[in-house]
């Protein structure tokens, strides 16, 4: 079951590049930033992706069963140390 909400969430962070915002500068992408943009775990692994987003988009956030989410007003990162929760079973 963690499987395959992780490789959903996975899912839809890569997916967030169609992600269309109103009302940006020129300085600033309209859509979120993720890094790196595919992420592929093995059990055990440790892992980290940060969303960069412009201010006037409002605060990034992660939603996780594992790890910690640490970030600003524009960035948030999400760290695994070590990918322990894993279901395979759907």
């Amino acid at each position: 079951m963690f499987s395959c909400i992780l490789l959903f969430a996975i899912y839809l962070m890569s997916s967030l590049h169609d992600l269309r915002v109103s009302g940006s500068d020129s300085h600033c992408s309209v859509k979120p930033v993720l890094t790196p943009s595919r992420l592929v775990l093995r059990y055990g692994d440790s892992a980290n992706v940060t969303c960069e987003v412009c201010g006037h988009q409002g605060t990034p956030k992660f939603e996780k069963s594992l790890g910690k989410v640490t970030g600003n007003n524009t960035t948030a990162v999400w760290i695994v140390d070590k990918m322990t929760e894993w279901d395979i079973t759907s």
